[in-house]
């Protein structure tokens, strides 16, 4: 009886660099062959034991009616005790007994599949064999096919003959019997898997009894179970367990149910398994709300409560709605048309697969499809649509409404196509209980008004909503009416092509930001795109906006990527690019840092900092900003005065601000890098590279009272110096240290471009504190008296002047004057005017000469010895005191 592979193939030295390690799965297939030949030989097989048929015919030198064994043969039917017939060296073997095996302990490792189960046995499996094997995963899908020992698959059948269903195979173990290509179960798995699960539903039921009604409710419910057994008023084979079936609900009342039966089975409303049936329970008198009926027999049946209600148990939505409160109501997947829906208390209304609740054609009313009012603890959520309707109706009305309600979830619903908003939220407040209403995976599109439409309300959180194709905004929390309103969340929502902003967080209140309606506000990672006016606009005391992506927003001037406005406000790590003029425009702001903001290919404006409250401008990456039909372009504009109009103007000047790291970059003539202008105050300027300018204009600083650098923020200067022109005058730019001077012409002035624009004029006018006069009704414009032709527009607030803007500044003017502001409504106005400004600040120059000239000791240039020529390539340092230069 050969063995392959045998020990000497098996045992044979190993490879050279490991000569005495032999293979391992060699060693397994050489003993696994030696134990089924020990296998054999102790059971009775004598000394004749061959693997397969062909050896045992290849071996005839044996006498007649010797036996012998085949015992692994590729063709498991040839497996079995042979008898030799004819002399020995002649004759044949023939086929006498089946193996005298009874049992087989068969092994599954999980090579195979679920519904493909592969096993292993150290002897075949033949037919009649019992044998036991392991199951590892459940099955998924049916029928389901065993392997063994890698022989064609054998069905697996029930007891009963059936196929194997889905998940009736579970880990554990299997005893059957192979019978031809059928391996058959000696237990029926079916029916034992509904057993089980009748028993855990039977024990969780039981567990439900005690928990809700206690061990004494229970044992009173037993007792009544077994007094109607004994009373004998239903089998079981009719009732089910003494709890008879019938077809509809609305067959009932033609019924008389005899008087031992508490409970009863109804399987429709209208016919059998249209979803309105339930178990029903006897009750002592007419239920307060449905589903119920009342047989023949004069009993009333209510429905027994469970965790969820189906509203096709209803004759209409209504009615579903009302019998559910402290429920869970399903709504069938299907059409439905309806409008003023009336929400309740304490209810989930969750949609059973599509539904869709569209408003009547041309209806009269201004009610939503769905409102609640003064409601509580509710959930609405699903692929609910609620359409509006709004091709076939002109009267404005919502989808969906919430007044005066909290502690809500609205999730994954619809309001789209109404004629007024998606959704209004009004006057709902969840500050006293500390809980938070959740809007959030919804869709608001393509209505007549708001998509989302806040109003009034506090401890929201807003996320992963679309507000897209609205006429008006697409969300807007909207707390104008003055009173305070706080902690709002508005994360992951996209608002695209709405009429008027995407999202709109309105709590400004115009001269007095520390008087913002909105209070902690959140806004991160929304996507605003191509909305006709602002991206995002945020105005809110204690606002952090974060991850935005603002893009190709506003049709104008006015508009933004993104609108900031308020107290404490953190403005980083947004995208805002592509909008119509600003990219980020924060007027009016206190406490405010714009930092690490991607500002790029805007239309007018990077950044604008307008008579905003300390803060600082840091960080931000900013490129080509402007419009190249104009050549006019700014990056970060400090602007001290403005206001929307002469009526509401901003009270304060810029004041307090840092702008320090910002990485500007611009490819266009005419654009320019940092502005400073209109009276702003108290700024420090450090290193704000800006490259790729075509013309000198690095950067330009004009009009500010005090300006400190502590960085360089010339730009390319580095790399190009700026070329200033020689004059009688030398005009060197506000900012930078090191200048070229073309030309020959000699120097006997030199004056900064913020000194010589007033140079004889007036600089600013001030209202001293307590001079602004009364009965002053409106903004008007006077011509300054003494001011050398000056024109300027005096700011009313309060019916006092307030503040004054320069409209001309006149000329030939030598020193400061005051005097009464002309004309108004009002009188007793007084003004204060500055005229002309000195480089005070101590400021170094360094200025080198592409020709030779001469620069005058005079003038404002001192201390250097007499006139001065000065050869081509050579240079000068000077440094500036209180508007003179000195060598």
């Amino acid at each position: 009886m050969p063995f392959s592979p045998n020990a000497s193939s098996v045992f044979a030295d190993g490879p050279t660099a490991s000569p005495l390690q032999p293979s391992k799965p060699q060693i397994r297939a050489y003993l696994t062959q030696l134990e089924a030949a020990t296998d054999a030989i102790s059971s009775g097989a004598g000394t004749i034991a061959k693997q397969t048929v062909a050896q045992l015919n290849g071996d005839l030198a044996h006498a007649a009616d010797t036996m012998a064994w085949v015992y692994a043969d590729g063709n498991v039917t040839a497996n079995g005790i042979y008898r030799k017939n004819g002399a020995s060296g002649a004759g044949s073997w023939t086929f006498a007994l089946p193996l005298p095996y009874t049992y087989i302990a068969a092994s599954n490792s999980g090579s195979g599949t679920p519904n493909a189960i592969k096993a292993t046995s150290t002897v075949p499996v033949t037919n009649g064999m019992l044998v036991s094997v392991n199951v590892t995963v459940t099955n998924s899908g049916t029928p389901v096919t065993i392997s063994f020992n890698n022989q064609s698959p054998l069905t697996i059948k029930t007891r009963s003959g059936l196929d194997i269903g889905s998940r009736d195979l579970t880990p554990g173990y299997l005893l059957g019997v192979r019978l031809g290509s059928i391996f058959y179960l000696l237990s029926d798995v079916a029916v034992a898997s509904l057993i089980y699960a009748a028993r855990d539903a039977a024990y969780a039921a039981r567990d439900a009894a005690q928990l809700a009604q206690g061990l004494a409710e229970a044992a009173q419910h037993a007792a009544e179970a077994a007094r109607d057994i004994a009373a004998g008023y239903a089998s079981d084979a009719v009732s089910q367990g003494n709890v008879p079936i019938y077809a509809t609900i609305n067959g009932m009342p033609a019924l008389s149910i005899p008087a031992g039966i508490n409970a009863i089975r109804v399987n429709g409303l209208a016919a059998a398994g249209d979803g309105g049936g339930g178990l029903f329970a006897r009750q002592a008198d007419a239920p307060s709300a449905g589903p119920m009926f009342q047989t023949a027999d004069g009993s009333w049946w209510a429905i027994e409560r469970k965790k969820a209600l189906s509203a096709a148990m209803f004759s209409t939505l209504q009615n579903a709605i009302n019998a559910a409160a402290g429920a869970i109501l399903l709504i069938p997947a299907g059409d439905y048309v309806a409008t003023g829906l009336q929400g309740v208390d304490n209810i989930e209304i969750v949609a059973d697969g599509r539904v869709n609740i569209k408003r009547p054609d041309n209806d009269p009313s201004f009610q939503a499809i769905l409102t609640f009012t003064g409601k509580t603890n509710f959930k609405l959520r699903g692929d609910i649509a609620l359409n509006g309707n709004r091709a076939n109706n002109t009267i404005a009305s919502n989808c969906l409404t919430v007044d005066g309600c909290g502690n809500y979830t609205i999730e994954g619903i619809s309001g789209n196509n109404a004629t007024g908003c998606g959704c209004v939220i009004t006057n709902s407040i969840d500050i006293e209980d500390g809980t938070y209403s959740r809007v959030t995976g919804n869709e608001f599109n393509n209505n007549a008004q708001y998509g989302l439409y806040s109003l009034s309300g506090g401890n929201h959180t807003i996320d992963d909503n679309e507000a897209s194709d609205n006429t008006l905004i697409g969300i807007l929390c909207d707390g104008s009416s003055g009173l305070l309103f706080k902690n709002f969340i508005l994360t992951n929502n996209v608002a695209m092509r709405n009429g008027q902003s995407g999202i709109f967080a309105w709590g400004h209140r115009n001269n007095d930001p520390g008087n913002t309606s909105l209070r902690n506000v959140v806004i991160a990672n929304n996507i605003a795109e191509s909305n006709a006016e602002w991206g995002i606009a945020a105005q809110a005391f204690g606002m952090t906006v974060t991850g935005n992506i603002c893009y190709r927003n506003g049709s104008g001037a006015a508009h933004a990527g993104l609108l900031i406005n308020g107290v404490n406000i953190v403005a980083t790590a947004n995208v805002i690019e592509e909008n119509s003029y600003f990219g980020i425009d924060a007027g009016d702001a206190v406490n405010l840092i714009i930092t690490a903001n991607h500002v790029n290919y805007n239309g007018g404006v990077g950044i604008n900092v307008e008579a905003a409250q300390k803060g600082g401008v840091k960080g931000n990456f900013l490129t080509d900003n402007g419009n190249p039909t104009s050549n006019f372009g700014w990056q970060i504009y400090l602007r001290g005065i403005g206001g929307a109009d002469d009526n509401s103007p901003f009270l304060n000047r810029l004041n307090g601000f840092d702008v320090d790291g910002n990485m500007m970059t611009v490819t266009h003539t005419g654009y320019v890098g940092l502005i400073a202008d209109a009276d702003c105050d108290d700024i420090s300027i450090g290193t704000n590279p800006c490259f790729g300018f075509s013309t000198p204009g690095i950067a330009i600083i004009v009009q500010c009272e005090t300006v400190s650098y502590y960085g360089e923020s010339a730009g390319d200067a580095k790399m190009r110096m700026t070329v200033l022109p020689s004059a009688d005058v030398l005009i060197i730019p506000d900012v930078g240290t090191c200048f070229a001077v073309s030309g020959s012409a000699t120097i006997f002035n030199i004056r900064t471009e913020r000194e010589n624009s007033f140079v004889g004029k007036i600089r600013r006018i001030d209202i001293p504190a307590g001079q602004g006069g009364s009965g002053y009704t409106s903004s008007f414009d006077f011509t300054v008296p003494g001011g050398g032709g000056a024109t300027a527009k005096a700011l009313v607030y309060g019916g006092k002047v307030v503040q004054v803007r320069m409209i001309t500044n006149g000329s030939g003017l030598s020193a400061d004057f005051s005097g009464v502001i002309p004309g108004g409504t009002g009188s007793g106005a007084n003004f204060f005017a500055e005229v002309g400004c000195i480089n005070s600040d101590g400021r170094q120059i360094e200025l080198f000469f592409q020709n030779g000239l001469t620069v005058a000791n005079g003038g404002n240039i001192g201390n250097l010895g007499g006139d001065r020529f000065l050869p081509a390539n050579a240079r000068l340092n000077l440094r500036g005191k209180y508007g003179n230069y000195y060598a």
